[in-house]
C-alpha cells in the first residue's frame, strides 16, 4: 500500500502522463478589442475589418506570461481609456490554456512558448499579406515574463517566412524571465535581433526576471532588482508591467542615466556619463531615436538604500533535526520518500506513467527522521516545530514554478529568518530544486543559477547561509541514461540533506 502510495505521489507531482505536454496553436485566443471587439483564432485573421479594426492606426499585441491570463490583458485595455479605438489598435494574446494553471508546469510551459509565439506570428504574416494591416512597420509586440520571450518567438517567425519575411518593427520587454531561459542562447530566447527595436524593462533580475541585458535599450528601473514597496520578488517582477502602463497612460517621459556596462549600472547608479540624466520618452511606436545602452531609471517614490547582511554560521555541526517543507504536500512527500531509500527506488516506466517502486522490500516507508511539516504559514510551522528538538535543519523542496508564488517566499523568508536571536543563527537551510528540465544545460549551472537567484531575494532579510542541491525532472520517454542519472542526483541530495 504504502508503494502503491508512493506511485500515485509521483504520478500526481509530476504530471506523469504525455496528455500534459498537448497545446497548439489553435488554443491561442486573440482578443481584439475595437468597437466591435471579438476573440478570434490564428487562422481568422480576415475577420478583423469587422471588430471595426482601423487598418491605418498602430497595432500592439500584448502577451502575458507564467500563471496569468486574460485579466493582464484588460489591464491593459482598461489603462489605455476609453479613446483607444482613436490612437491604435489593441489585440491582446490569451494563452493561459498553455501558461500553466497548477503547480510543476513551467518547464513544460517553456516548451510551449515558440507555439504561441508561430501562431501570432503566422496570424501578423497572413493579415499583412492580405492588407488587413496596411504598414508592417506599424507592430508594436508587448509581453511581460515569459510573454517577452514569446515576443522574441513572433519577431524570430516573422524574419524567418520565406523570400516575403518580415522585420518586426518593435518589441517591449517587460522583465523578461530569468529560471533556465535566461540561460538559452538566442535562438531559444527573446534577443535583439527579434526586432529592429527591443527594450527591455528590468525589475526584478536575478530573481524571477533575466538580469543581463537583453535589448539596444535595457531600462534597469530603480536598480532592476526589488522596488518600492515591494517584499517579494512576485511583486517587483509585476513592477515592471504596472510601471509602463502608468508612462504610458500618463507621463511618458521619465529621466534615465545612461551607463557604459552592466557593473557601472550596479555600482554608481547615478552614473557620470556626459549629458545625463537624459530623456527616455515612451511611444505606442518607437519613432525618435534614444540613446541606447544600459540606462538606470528611478521612479520618483523610490529610495536606494544599502543592504547590511549578517550571516553566522552554527556552532552546533551535524546535529540537526531535519524538517521538510514544500510549497505542496505531495512534493514534500515525494521528497521525503525519495531521501528515505538511499537513493535505491526503482524508476519504471509503464503506459506513458512513471512509478517509483522498491522492489526489495514491499513493507518500505519513508524514514521517521526526516520530519515533513505540512504548513507553509507561519503560525502552521510554529505548530510543526514546537515538540522538535533545535537546532533545526529546514530542507525546502520547491521548483520554478513556486518561485512565482507568493506563499512560497513567505514561507522561505519567514524560515531563513526562524529563531533569530540578535541576527545569531543555530538552523540551516538546504534547497532542493525539482524537476529542473533536460534542456541542453548542465544540471550545476541551473543549481548555480537559481541559487544565486534564491540569494537574491534573500538578500532582503537577515538569513543563514543556505546551500543548493537539484535534480532533473522524471521524463516521459524513459530514456535509460537519463534514469541512471536520476539516481546518482537523488544520492547527491541525501548526502546534502543528512551532512
Amino acid at each position: 500500500m504504502k508503494t502503491l502510495l508512493l506511485i500515485i505521489l509521483i504520478n500526481y507531482a509530476y504530471g506523469a502522463t504525455i496528455e500534459n505536454y498537448v497545446f497548439d496553436e489553435g488554443q491561442v485566443n486573440l482578443c481584439v478589442f475595437a468597437t466591435n471587439p471579438r476573440n478570434i483564432t490564428y487562422l481568422q485573421h480576415m475577420q478583423l475589418p469587422e471588430t471595426g479594426f482601423n487598418k491605418n492606426l498602430p497595432t500592439v499585441f500584448v502577451i502575458h506570461g507564467f500563471l496569468s491570463g486574460y485579466d493582464f490583458i484588460e489591464l491593459f485595455r482598461a489603462g489605455y481609456g476609453t479613446d483607444l479605438t482613436r490612437k491604435l489598435n489593441l489585440i491582446g494574446i490569451d494563452w493561459s490554456r498553455g501558461a500553466g494553471t497548477w503547480v510543476l508546469d513551467y518547464w513544460r510551459v517553456l516548451r510551449r512558448i515558440s507555439t504561441v509565439g508561430s501562431a501570432v506570428g503566422r496570424f501578423i504574416m497572413a493579415a499583412i499579406k492580405d492588407n488587413v494591416i496596411s504598414d508592417p512597420n506599424s507592430i508594436h509586440v508587448v509581453g511581460h515574463s515569459l510573454g517577452a520571450h514569446i515576443a522574441g518567438f513572433v519577431g524570430k517567425y516573422m524574419a524567418e517566412s520565406g523570400p516575403n519575411s518580415i522585420k518586426l518593427r518593435h518589441i517591449t520587454a517587460l522583465d523578461p524571465a530569468g529560471p533556465y531561459i535566461g540561460s538559452y542562447e538566442c535562438p531559444r530566447r527573446l534577443c535583439d535581433t527579434d526586432a529592429s527595436f527591443v527594450e527591455t524593462i528590468h525589475t526584478n533580475g536575478g530573481m524571477l526576471g533575466r538580469w543581463k541585458p537583453i535589448g539596444q535599450l535595457d531600462l534597469y528601473v530603480n536598480g532592476g532588482r526589488r522596488q518600492s514597496g515591494c517584499i517579494l520578488p512576485t511583486c517587483s517582477h509585476s513592477f515592471s508591467h504596472k510601471w509602463y502602463r502608468s508612462v504610458m497612460t500618463g507621463t511618458p517621459e521619465t529621466d534615465g542615466w545612461l551607463c557604459k556596462d552592466l557593473n557601472e549600472m550596479e555600482n554608481e547608479l547615478f552614473c557620470k556619463q556626459a549629458g545625463n540624466p537624459r530623456k527616455y520618452r515612451f511611444e505606442i511606436l518607437e519613432i525618435r531615436t534614444r540613446e541606447l545602452g544600459i540606462v538606470y531609471l528611478p521612479t520618483p517614490d523610490y529610495a536606494y538604500t544599502t543592504i547590511n547582511r549578517t550571516e553566522v554560521f552554527t556552532n552546533q555541526p551535524n546535529d540537526y533535526t531535519i524538517v521538510i517543507f514544500a510549497s505542496n504536500n505531495d512534493k514534500g512527500l515525494v521528497l521525503a520518500s525519495l531521501l528515505s531509500d538511499n537513493g535505491q527506488l526503482i524508476v519504471q516506466h509503464h503506459n506513458n506513467e512513471v512509478i517509483i517502486v522498491n522492489p526489495s522490500n514491499p513493507a518500505w516507508s519513508p524514514d521517521p527522521k526526516y520530519h515533513f511539516c505540512r504548513e507553509v504559514q507561519p503560525d502552521g510551522i510554529e505548530n510543526c516545530l514546537r515538540d522538535l528538538r533545535k537546532p533545526f535543519k529546514f530542507v525546502v523542496a520547491f521548483d520554478v514554478d513556486d518561485m512565482f508564488t507568493d506563499p512560497f517566499w513567505e514561507m522561505l523568508f519567514y524560515l531563513a529568518k526562524y529563531d533569530s536571536q540578535d541576527q545569531v543563527f543555530s538552523n540551516k537551510l538546504q534547497m532542493v530544486a525539482t524537476n529542473i528540465p533536460h534542456d541542453g544545460i548542465v544540471l550545476q549551472q541551473h543549481i548555480d543559477e537559481l541559487k544565486v537567484a534564491i540569494d537574491n531575494a534573500l538578500q532582503v532579510h537577515y538569513a543563514a547561509v543556505f546551500q543548493m542541491a537539484g535534480m532533473h525532472v522524471i521524463e516521459h520517454n524513459g530514456v535509460i541514461a537519463q534514469m541512471s542519472q536520476l539516481v546518482s542526483e537523488l544520492v547527491d541530495i541525501k548526502n546534502a540533506v543528512d551532512h
